[in-house]
């Protein structure tokens, strides 16, 4: 009986070990380090970087021969810088009209915008608050 059961742990025994399983062991990395185990992961995360900092650098170089220009924003960043209230922007913006100006921001910059002579009949009553508007942007 003994040599029944040394006959069957024995027979049990070759019947796990499969001969193939070790015939690709030598092609597969036992500690490779983390280069072996995330080598793909490494090499996708810096095409990403590579890429994004592609897109960046061609957008900047875009819009570098563009000039910026927003007559608006212009408009309302001179006429703070300056204090001007309300009514005084509204009289500006009037002076600007009446010139027939594309860019009211124009009128910050010459002051002969601002002499009696070249003042629209509809300005003139204003003409005092025009001298007064010109006074604190050029004097």
């Amino acid at each position: 009986m003994n040599r029944l059961v040394d006959v069957l742990v024995t027979v049990s025994i070759w019947a796990q070990v499969n001969r193939y399983d070790a015939m690709g062991s030598k092609f597969r990395a036992h500690d490779g380090g983390v280069l072996a185990d995330y080598g793909v992961w490494i090499l996708l995360a810096l095409v990403l970087i590579a890429v994004i900092l592609a897109v960046v650098m061609h957008r900047m170089k875009q819009r570098e021969g563009t000039p910026f220009c927003n007559p608006r924003r212009l408009w309302a960043d001179l006429c703070r810088l300056h204090q001007l209230d309300m009514s005084q922007r509204r009289l500006l913006k009037k002076l600007a009209q009446t010139q027939k100006l594309d860019n009211p921001a124009v009128v910050f910059v010459q002051p002969g915008y601002f002499h009696r002579d070249k003042l629209d009949p509809a300005l003139a009553a204003n003409a005092a608050q025009v001298d007064a508007l010109r006074k604190k942007l050029f004097d």
